[in-house]
């Protein structure tokens, strides 16, 4: 059941193996891994299908690939429909499935690559929303093979964080979304509104914002099977609002967006796009990596067989950052060695 130096699925492009592993298609089967992890002292890593991930090319862990499928409706009421799903469901399946049936709220996270299962562990965002607002529950598996129930409030869903990223301790097999029956369209973010006025529309139904969202992202994000990425490479930083008005006095032309930390305390969103592209990174390829043309916040892989170029290439760019402007830019993905 369980495999020697399986091969590490992950959009990145690297070759990776892992001490074990195993692909689980049932509850029992990530139990069971579990059960072996814990009795050959691995760390337990699960995974959905790693398009967030930085694996190193030996990972002294067990990696469990979530393959949990299956989506059923489990309640409704006049102005909501509460959608169980399976962890291993396609994201954007998900969402084209959704749609079709009416039902809204995940529009803006058209396109978004990976699992439903990965979707919670980062708290996945684009165009101004964020999948924690529509996660109703979560179905677990702990260390000792029990199932349990986590609310929204339990993942501590936080930007680009939740409780799954700070701890290993739980798997999530299945994510209970509570979704609308009436849409309350948000197409406020530049990029998609610009998209949509270009061609007219200006009173926009989900569908057309899932299409204005796939339009853009087809636009500036490579394609992973064709050209291995993770996405976003770096987290927009926060920083405090007196940074920002430094920043603001010295910089005028950065973006600043103001907002609040996991705490609540009041902070300023800086884009890392725009301080990469100012940096000059973009015209910086190396070898075998490079940001991209379109989008200076993604990461390509030119080449590189093993992750270390590419985090040698990451931490480069995040000395120059901290240098130039005093801002420490954190990788998004998971490290994985």
């Amino acid at each position: 059941m369980d495999e020697s130096h399986f091969v590490i699925p992950n959009t990145i492009g690297v070759h990776a193996v892992a001490a074990k592993g195993m692909r689980a298609h049932s509850i029992d089967e990530v139990r069971q891994a579990r059960k072996i992890a814990r009795a050959e002292k691995l760390r337990f890593v699960p995974l959905g299908e790693g398009s967030n991930i930085l694996p190193y090319a030996r990972v002294d862990a067990f990696v469990c690939v979530i393959d949990l499928k299956g989506i059923r409706v489990i309640a409704e009421t006049q102005r909501h429909i509460s959608v169980a799903v399976g962890a291993g469901v396609n994201w954007h399946l998900f969402v084209q499935y959704s749609l079709k049936r009416g039902w809204f709220g995940l529009e803006n996270l058209s396109l978004i690559p990976g699992s439903v299962g990965a979707a919670p562990v980062q708290n996945i965002g684009a165009y101004g929303v964020e999948v924690g607002a529509y996660i109703d529950r979560l179905t677990v598996l702990d260390e000792d093979g029990i199932c349990s129930t986590l609310t929204q409030s339990d993942c501590q869903f936080a930007y680009r964080n939740s409780v799954f990223k700070q701890s290993d301790r739980r798997t999530i097999l299945e994510v209970e979304f509570k979704l609308l029956k009436h849409p309350e369209v948000r197409w406020g973010y530049p990029d998609l509104r610009a998209e949509l006025t270009s061609v007219g529309v200006l009173a926009p139904s989900p569908n057309q914002v899932a299409a204005a969202v796939m339009s853009v992202r087809r636009r500036k994000l490579p394609e992973p099977a064709i050209v291995p990425n993770v996405g976003s490479f770096f987290k927009n930083p926060l920083v405090s609002v007196a940074t920002a008005a430094v920043l603001r006095a010295r910089h005028p032309q950065f973006k600043q967006f103001s907002t609040v930390d996991t705490v609540g305390a009041a902070c300023v969103k800086l884009s890392a796009a725009q301080l990469i592209d100012t940096a000059g990174w973009k015209d910086k390829p190396s070898a075998t990596v490079a940001c991209w043309s379109k989008q200076p916040l993604v990461l390509v892989n030119l080449g590189a067989d093993r992750l270390e170029p590419i985090m040698s290439f990451a931490e480069d760019i995040q000395r120059d950052v901290l240098d130039k402007y005093g801002v420490q830019l954190e990788v998004e993905p998971s490290l994985l060695f």
